[in-house]
């Protein structure tokens, strides 16, 4: 996922010059530079694990349109696979959680979290979340989450400089095909406190492609905390209303709106209108044709969660997309669902009001009116437990 920034055209000029590496390490490493370094990792490995806010800035201009964004990393750190990430730009937040073996996943915006097995590491969830001009801070950051932090980095000693009214050292460092220049905190405590990587590479051959570029990119870092017990951070405790999902999906527009309102025939005689709905029903209307394989497997499943329900006020609606009666009539007799009611949305109409693109499309109506869940897709092992908590939880929330 990515913020809408990155559609924009004078970003994609920035995105087509994204692999640049930087030059060669030109200064001459030093020991009193060697010596900070060593410091800061030590300082930060030796008392187990550590904390921190990373507010990365990224500001350009591409044939003077300006563009910027900035993105905040939160991260603990107990070790290369026990870690928590969280990630919040403009329009994207998402929370990651390691322990040994597993990998959870939230997003607020979806209301859902994945677990999985563990396949990555903190490291490489940070360095994955980079794109284009700040991919190069980005996978400085992620270095800090490694078992043996810029192992290998060449790094010279520049001065002593304030920043944010506290004294630094700056450091000129060049590791792994970037470049940059790393401020450590001159106290007793020596964490990053700026880190500005090398962009001139990448400027040049953005110029070198018709494009007039500007670029600054920084990391700026707060609230760092060494040493002390992050247990609780480390661990992810579903908020009310947030559920398990195999795969994350995106909330459908509807949900949270007030249903569309509808008056439309039913299959056998009388009518579905929704204006009518009384307050103390649910209604779930499952957009199907007889052609769709996934709608005749999902059919039964929610026809026999909804009469489970049906004496709490539920009531099912098998809303049929632009078929005949015989096609209805020969569908509900191969499958043994006579008793299904089946409303006929013989024109189009409600299927467009409701978005349902895709099918088969579950719709759950609230009590109040408003469209509480919609689902798309059928899931053998997900639909059943997903529909009975979501009813359940409904139920119990309107009474």
């Amino acid at each position: 996922m990515k913020s809408r920034l990155l559609l924009n055209t004078a970003t994609a000029v920035l995105l087509a010059v994204g692999g640049v590496a930087s030059p060669a390490f030109s200064a001459e490493p030093d020991e009193k530079g060697q010596e900070i370094l060593e410091g800061l990792v030590a300082y930060l490995l030796d008392g187990g694990g550590f904390s921190f806010d990373s507010q990365l800035r990224f500001v350009a201009t591409v044939d003077g349109e300006p563009l910027a964004m900035d993105s905040l990393f939160q991260v603990v750190y107990s070790g290369p696979d026990t870690a928590s990430v969280h990630l919040k730009n403009e329009d994207l937040e998402i929370f990651t959680f390691l322990d040994p073996g597993h990998l959870t996943t939230y997003i607020p915006e979806f209301r859902q979290y994945t677990v999985e097995p563990q396949s990555r590491s903190a490291a490489q969830i940070v360095a994955d979340s980079g794109w284009g001009p700040v991919n190069s801070t980005v996978a400085i950051l992620s270095e800090l989450l490694t078992a043996k932090p810029f192992s290998g980095a060449l790094v010279s000693y520049v001065g002593e400089e304030s920043v944010s009214g506290s004294k630094t050292h700056r450091l000129s460092m060049s590791n792994h095909g970037h470049n940059w220049t790393m401020w450590v905190d001159a106290g007793a405590t020596p964490t990053i406190r700026r880190i500005a990587p090398e962009m001139t590479p990448f400027i040049q051959q953005a110029e070198a492609q018709g494009a007039k570029v500007t670029i600054e990119v920084e990391a700026v870092f707060t609230r760092w905390n060494v040493a002390t017990d992050q247990g609780d951070a480390l661990k992810f405790s579903p908020p009310d209303g947030v559920r398990l999902v195999r795969v994350f999906e995106p909330p459908h527009p509807l949900v949270g709106k007030p249903a569309p309102e509808f008056a439309i025939a039913i299959y056998g005689g009388g009518e579905l209108d929704l204006a009518k709905k009384k307050s103390d029903e649910i209604y779930i209307l499952d957009f199907w044709a007889t052609w769709c394989g996934p709608c005749r497997k999902a059919m039964p499943v929610i026809a026999d969660v909804s009469k489970d329900f049906a004496d709490q006020g539920v009531k099912m609606f098998a809303v049929n997309l632009l078929e005949t009666d015989g096609q209805i009539a020969a569908f509900l007799k191969s499958s043994g669902l006579d008793d299904l009611v089946v409303a006929k949305d013989v024109t189009g109409a409600v299927q467009q009001m409701y978005q349902a693109d895709s099918i088969p499309q579950t719709v759950i109506i609230g009590k109040s009116g408003m469209v509480e869940s919609v689902h798309v897709g059928f899931s053998p092992v997900a639909t059943e437990p997903r529909l009975r908590a979501e009813l359940t939880e409904l139920v119990a929330a309107e009474k």
